[in-house]
């Protein structure tokens, strides 16, 4: 059998071993651009998430001694 026989099997093959490869040499930059490309979307997400409203928020004590 020929490794290098174009057929769906050894073209997978030979793509997954390229990707490792890939994988196994730029590791720690991935890592780095993960790590930035995550913290970017939980920081733009949490700049447009709407406000809390104040009707859900805890009571001050000035109003909770006012209601007594």
């Amino acid at each position: 059998m020929n490794p290098y026989e174009v057929t769906l099997p050894n073209v997978l093959a030979r793509v997954g071993a390229w990707c490792r490869g890939l994988v196994r040499r730029y590791r720690k930059p991935l890592l780095v651009i993960g790590a930035t490309g995550a913290t970017v979307a939980i920081s733009v997400g949490a700049a447009q998430a709407p406000a809390m409203p104040h009707d859900n928020a805890a009571p001050t004590a000035a109003v909770a001694a006012g209601s007594r």
